[in-house]
């Protein structure tokens, strides 16, 4: 078996500049760890504490990341952002080629935020099964090299409706945590509302999960939301969806963003092949 092998050199710095992109936009802001508990039932109407949990938490200054984003903007010659999106979901874009390495880079952006903020709680969202079996799999082959190069690895997992405990090993450990789904199994389940099986059982009550619902697991670890292709994913309807997660912030990654929401880096077809990192590019039309 061939091992794969990584290694950080000069012709990586496209991948370390969309890496620092996103962890340099929390420059200067204090890092708050928050443990929480919750309850469960026991033996008919009894209560009894669940596994203590540990929540990501930074405290972000409007003006200070407001400062922040300008500066990244001003770096990589964007133009700047007049006003962040409001709400609980703050969103921020990285255009990559494909074929420039966009799931190391946003697999590194987690330990990198890890190294330098503590976050621990992170969701990735793919648009299919193939992507999400791919991403596993990056996971998987770059463990070592992560662990040589941050001194830890993250557990990660697949969301499985059926096997809810994994939500509480999720929640409870305080390393590097990383939940893996895509759109086919989960879409429906991102409105409250929803019929299929797994809308039901994400917003309700379950015996078999101490009578929580995993939903409200999930959003009081203010996890991180990674996007793989939004684009094909719904749009602002997947953007809105998944508020119910209660997240920190989210990150969107893709070659051809449908919407931009606060763009902080850029290697577009162009930039990749003057740069060598994909052999050809093709023109399909332009307009002067």
């Amino acid at each position: 078996m061939t091992e794969l092998q990584f290694k950080y050199s000069s012709d990586q710095e496209h991948q370390v500049k969309a890496m620092d992109a996103v962890a340099e936009l929390f420059q200067g802001q204090e890092f708050l760890a928050r443990d929480f508990s919750g309850s469960v039932a026991r033996s008919g109407a009894q209560q009894q504490a669940f596994t203590v949990g540990h929540a990501n938490g930074i405290r972000v200054s409007a003006r200070q990341l407001m400062d922040n984003l300008h500066a990244v903007q001003e770096e990589h010659c964007l133009e700047r952002t007049s006003k962040l999106t409001d709400g609980a979901l703050r969103d921020f874009t990285v255009e990559m080629e494909t074929g420039t390495g966009k799931t190391y880079v946003y697999i590194r952006t987690i330990y990198e935020l890890n190294k330098r903020y503590g976050l621990t709680k992170f969701i990735i969202v793919v648009p299919s099964i193939a992507i999400r079996e791919g991403v596993k799999k990056s996971f998987d082959i770059m463990a070592d090299h992560f662990m040589e190069y941050y001194g830890k690895k993250a557990r990660f997992f697949v969301y499985n409706s059926s096997n809810l405990n994994q939500l509480d090993n999720f929640s409870s450990n305080s390393g590097i945590n990383v939940m893996i789904i895509n759109t086919q199994a989960f879409a429906s389940s991102l409105k409250e509302d929803g019929r299929s099986k797994e809308a039901r059982i994400i917003y309700s009550k379950r015996d078999e999960f101490g009578s929580r619902r995993p939903i409200d697991v999930i959003k009081a670890n203010r996890p991180i939301i990674i996007l793989d292709e939004p684009q094909k994913m719904g749009g602002d309807a997947t953007q809105k969806a998944l508020k119910n997660f209660n997240p920190l912030f989210s990150l969107n990654y893709s070659a051809t963003h449908a919407k931009q929401h606060n763009l902080i880096y850029v290697l577009d077809a162009l930039d990749a092949f003057n740069k060598r990192l994909v052999k050809k590019i093709e023109v399909k039309g332009f307009e002067v």
